[in-house]
């Protein structure tokens, strides 16, 4: 569940929300219901760090989609 840690760990706003369908270690999809919702979804393969590599992408991203 890394994309969904930020929003446990208090990274994302109160008024948003997340779907999330979850995949094994190193998959992992969702929507991101923020001020502009978007999907997510990210496949790794052959990589140690996967779960670092998919938080990475997925903060960039989430950042991006939140710049004001």
């Amino acid at each position: 569940m890394v994309l969904a840690d930020m929003f446990k760990n208090g990274q994302a706003s109160e008024n948003e929300k997340l779907t999330y369908k979850g995949g094994d270690y190193v998959n992992d999809a969702c929507i991101v219901y923020t001020d502009k919702p978007y999907v997510i979804s990210i496949y790794t393969k052959g990589i140690s760090n996967d779960n670092e590599v998919i938080a990475h992408i997925s903060k960039m991203i989430y950042n991006y989609q939140n710049e004001k």
